[in-house]
């Protein structure tokens, strides 16, 4: 019997398709799903990282110690006294002791740094006191009572010769005097003649000066570095007498009210002669008169 063949139309086709295809989920029900999904993941993270156990101890906490208590603050003061746990915590922990070690690394090397400085800082003075001392010691470019004495020689300076360093002491054609020695500062008149050792100032100058008193140092040897083995302070000393003071030639008396060293020079000769030289000759001495 011939077998009669139906033909396959379009919609027959589409019909075919849809019955093969998953039935439909509501978007409603996909959500929930998802939401319960989130759900899961969360409480397994609480767990793992130590938040259900710190929650639980938080209550704890709260049902014994605060629960009469109106404590706004509770949580912050309960969370930063909660000893954390997992990898955060341990690598938090490792953080902070690397840290403390490093402070006190950088103590140690920032003590260590300040006591260097200072060992520079003292070998700086002292170079600077053994060439402020050559440079002083050189002979007068006056000449005349200024050259050193065998007696003084190169380990000891008198405050007169230090003065007459600085200043000169030449004598004037038109008055036959020394005018440097007419404004000459009364320590130097007072103990002219005392020594001062050069192994004491220089060990003064390393150790006992301030930043000030230095800083008047290091232009005092740049001063007498320029002039060589003429005084520095001589010709504008001797311009000051002449020409400003109103006094020369025929009146100078007073003429120490008006001219004097340069402050700066001044200083560092005043702070030697009050820490280098001994009480007995910068202080006037006493003298008994014998009883008749």
């Amino acid at each position: 019997q011939a077998r009669k063949t139906q033909k396959r139309t379009p919609e027959m086709a589409d019909l075919d398709e849809d019955s093969q295809l998953p039935a439909m989920v509501p978007c409603a029900e996909v959500r929930e799903r998802h939401r319960r999904g989130d759900l899961r993941k969360f409480r397994q993270y609480l767990v793992d990282t130590g938040a259900v156990k710190c929650l639980v101890q938080l209550h704890q906490h709260i049902a014994k110690h605060e629960l009469r208590m109106d404590n706004r603050k509770i949580l912050e003061e309960f969370l930063g006294a909660y000893p954390s746990e997992g990898p955060e915590a341990v690598e938090i922990a490792a953080l902070t002791q690397d840290n403390a070690s490093l402070r006190e690394t950088n103590a140690a090397l920032l003590e260590k740094a300040m006591e260097l400085s200072a060992q520079v800082a003292a070998k700086e003075q002292l170079r600077l006191g053994q060439q402020l001392w050559s440079a002083l010691a050189l002979a007068d470019g006056g000449g005349g009572e200024g050259s050193p004495t065998p007696a003084e020689g190169d380990s000891v300076l008198s405050l007169g010769k230090i003065y007459r360093r600085l200043v000169g002491c030449r004598e004037d054609t038109e008055t036959g005097l020394v005018l440097v020695d007419l404004v000459r500062p009364a320590i130097v008149q007072h103990s002219g003649e005392s020594t001062i050792a050069q192994e004491a100032f220089i060990e003064w100058l390393a150790h006992s000066v301030d930043e000030e008193l230095l800083e008047c140092c290091r232009e005092l040897l740049q001063r007498l570095s320029e002039a060589g083995e003429e005084p520095p302070y001589e010709s504008e000393m001797l311009d000051a007498i002449r020409h400003d003071s109103g006094l020369y030639p025929d009146c100078l008396e007073g003429i120490e009210e008006l001219v004097g060293l340069d402050v700066r020079a001044g200083r560092v000769l005043d702070a030697v002669a009050e820490q280098l030289l001994s009480p007995a000759t910068t202080e006037p001495v006493a003298t008994e008169t014998p009883e008749s």
